[in-house]
């Protein structure tokens, strides 16, 4: 065990803060607020212990950027939940700003674009102070730089920007040029990409709420996308319209009142979009009335999207799920295997939950065959993966830090990954110790015999080592794990060919294991002692009651 065992100081980032932030408690809460929280329901996805979640907090807080929302703090779980909402409005009122003239728009539909202007202005600010997760690294970037970069390369702050535009620029500009109109219209239609940003939630949604089933959020994203194909093609036609007769032609040529007008004829070419994306006959009355080139070039148009979108939609979305989920599907087939081997095994309930959990903590939701990956690797490549595996174990465990390079290796390459579930005893009082262990996530109690608890343990922490360096010496704690805990083992045999050439490692780990012995033994003295005590003043107080009666 590395330097003295202590208990877990939950207080550790809350101090960091408050030296950051003290000016007032409000201010002290909101930077809590923006930092990553435990009850986010994605944290265990990326941080597999509470020790490395403080550990992001407090990078969070050195790195000076505390005005930077972290991807998976309070805020943003909150936030993520309005965003769909958000979305939802915004696929559905841009695509009908459209349609329709500022002259002749209704009250009501221009106060709620209006209101869609300003939460979209909202969304953009908060975007560039929001860190976001590098998914292909699962890492954090909280550099506002690289958040700026990445949104504004992106494809939605220009139509963002733009779209959203209207409630000023029709302020400030009473007499606005009619191409600067339609551009601006085209930047509302071109808001509806957004469609991708509202599915996305949607996962996201599913997530928070546990739910697993891909088919159902498959089948939720696809008659989502069919009805909103619908509705952007119906406002589409209506739009191209105006913004032809309206926008991009000479003033002359405007003499010809446009009639359209979304509101009367929504419901109609809603229809007729429906019906020739999906191939549905269109009745003769309509194509009585096509008489102008729009009218022909929208039939081409959506019938072509509409071939595409009943054809491609369920491919394509079918394939990309299947391709980027490949190492998932595995692993909800092997976990269905499992199932059925404890349905037919009759395993009892809480063993069959522990051993779920065991996969999930293991896998990640994410199966590979790790020995079969390594195999074919040359020497050298396993080696730096098994370095790169136990990177964060080595940069925290204090007795590496005195070890060469080679050194280092010798040992990650003897050290026998284990995973333990909470209550899960990892030493057990009076065995005979032929291990010693490392902690890489998660967090483990110390008790006496007698059931004293001594401490807990975190990241980098090590244990067992008394037994190894004291002849004779057998286990003199019980050691279990609080939460799912990632342990590496470090055989007697390997321990004694690895740290017999260090001499002063090992009588640095010698000194502390005798600290450790004298102090559990102290501990444990003292426990049963008062636990003596306790039990002979109430045999007095039982002894004097009977007497009495």
């Amino acid at each position: 065990m590395p330097h003295s065992c202590n208990l877990i100081s939950r207080d550790e980032v809350t101090e960091k803060i408050e030296d950051v932030k003290k000016k007032s408690k409000l201010t002290k809460w909101w930077l809590k607020f923006l930092l990553i929280s435990e009850d986010h329901p994605l944290v265990s996805t990326y941080f597999k212990s509470k020790k490395e979640i403080h550990m992001e907090k407090l990078r969070h807080i050195r790195s000076g950027y505390t005005y930077v929302i972290h991807p998976l703090s309070k805020f943003r779980y909150i936030y993520e939940i309005y965003l769909l909402v958000y979305y939802i409005l915004v696929v559905y009122i841009n695509p009908l700003d459209v349609g329709v003239t500022y002259e002749e728009i209704k009250p009501i539909h221009l106060m709620i674009s209006r209101i869609a202007d300003v939460l979209t202005m909202i969304d953009i600010i908060i975007t560039f102070f929001s860190g976001f997760i590098v998914s292909k690294t699962k890492t954090i970037e909280l550099r506002p730089f690289k958040i700026a970069k990445r949104y504004i390369v992106g494809p939605f702050f220009i139509f963002d920007l733009m779209g959203s535009s209207k409630i000023i620029l029709y302020a400030i500009i009473k007499k606005r040029p009619s191409i600067l109109t339609g551009f601006i219209n085209i930047c509302c239609l071109c808001r509806s990409i957004r469609i991708w940003t509202l599915m996305k939630s949607i996962n996201k949604l599913f997530m928070f709420l546990h739910v697993k089933s891909k088919t159902t959020l498959f089948t939720f994203c696809s008659v989502l996308l069919v009805i909103f194909t619908m509705h952007f093609l119906a406002c589409f036609l209506v739009g191209i319209e105006i913004m032809r007769k309206y926008n991009f032609v000479a003033s002359d040529s405007r003499n010809n009142s446009i009639n359209t007008n979304i509101y009367d004829v929504y419901p109609d070419f809603t229809f007729r979009s429906s019906a020739y994306i999906f191939g549905i006959t269109v009745p003769k009355e309509y194509l009585n009335e096509m008489d102008t080139i729009e009218d022909y070039l929208f039939v081409i148009f959506t019938y072509v999207i509409g071939k595409i979108l009943m054809i491609s939609t369920w491919l394509i979305i079918a394939l990309s799920i299947l391709s980027t989920r490949s190492t998932n599907i595995k692993f909800q087939k092997v976990l269905k295997e499992v199932e059925e081997y404890m349905i037919q095994k009759k395993l009892p309930p809480n063993l069959r939950t522990n051993i779920i959990s065991y996969y999930n903590f293991k896998y990640q939701e994410s199966y590979f065959k790790e020995d079969l990956i390594q195999f074919i690797l040359p020497d050298n490549l396993r080696k730096d993966i098994n370095l790169g595996i136990c990177k964060y174990l080595v940069n925290n465990v204090s007795i590496f830090g005195h070890l060469k390079y080679e050194e280092v290796i010798e040992i990650v390459e003897v050290l026998i990954p284990e995973i333990f579930l909470p209550k899960d005893y990892i030493i057990q009082y009076g065995e005979i110790g032929e291990s010693m262990y490392f902690i890489a996530s998660g967090t483990v109690a110390v008790y006496t015999y007698s059931g004293k608890e001594i401490c807990h343990l975190e990241d980098g922490a090590y244990f067992g080592e008394i037994s190894l360096v004291m002849k004779d010496q057998k286990r003199i704690a019980n050691i279990h794990a609080i939460e799912t805990s990632h342990i590496y083992k470090l055989r007697k045999t390997d321990f004694q060919k690895i740290f017999s050439k260090h001499q002063k490692i090992f009588k640095k780990i010698t000194r502390g294991a005798e600290k450790r012995l004298k102090h559990i033994t102290r501990v444990e003295e003292l426990h049963r002692k008062t636990l003596f005590e306790k039990s002979r003043i109430e045999s007095l107080t039982s002894a004097s009651s009977q007497s009495t009666f």
